[in-house]
């Protein structure tokens, strides 16, 4: 029989520690930042693109 409990519930279930905290607060800090990094680049790209397509003209 599978179990009825899903595993982030589980998870969750177990106790917290300072470190889980730190490392789940870092790892979303990251994320936002790569999140940010991406937009910049694939507006810094099409901007060149337009830029690049404007000078062939």
């Amino acid at each position: 029989m599978a179990p009825t409990v899903s595993a982030s519930a589980a998870k969750a279930a177990e106790p917290v520690t300072a470190i889980d905290k730190t490392t789940a607060s870092a790892k979303r800090l990251l994320d936002d930042e790569a999140l940010v990094r991406r937009e910049k680049t694939a507006r810094l790209k099409a901007a060149r693109e337009a830029r690049d397509k404007g000078e062939d003209a």
